[in-house]
């Protein structure tokens, strides 16, 4: 397969799947983006990249390997806004990525939520 078709299948295939979603900019729905963008990568069969480079099958080629990082990695970062990325242009990996969006745009449960307000309301100046 020439190495041009393989890249114009791939940009066609996220040019249609990019339709149906938008960039993430800090303001919306992160858990919502969040499936989306699984989906997205399953369907690239590249979602198994989020676990860690360690946790890749040891029969794929270290090739293959690459390839699978940069195409979630980039699909990645197609889907965030330019100031989402500035809060995470030192990730280098798809998975160091998702660990920070996580980190940043998850929200905590509930329980947690309470915890918090009672620790605030609570908090007596000495």
């Amino acid at each position: 397969m020439e190495p041009t078709r393989g890249i114009s299948n791939l940009i066609l295939k996220m040019a249609t799947t990019k339709s149906k979603m938008q960039q993430f900019n800090g303001k919306g729905d992160f858990k919502i983006w969040r499936q989306w963008m699984r989906v997205i990568l399953v369907q690239q069969k590249v979602a198994q990249v989020l676990q860690g480079e360690k946790n890749l099958p040891s029969t794929i080629s270290e090739k293959e390997k690459t390839e699978m990082l940069e195409t979630a990695y980039n699909t990645m970062i197609l889907y965030l806004s330019d100031n989402v990325l500035r809060k995470c242009n030192k990730e280098i990996s798809a998975a160091s990525l998702w660990l920070k969006l996580d980190n940043l745009y998850m929200t905590k449960s509930l329980t947690d939520q309470i915890y918090l307000k009672v620790k605030l309301f609570g908090f007596k100046m000495q």
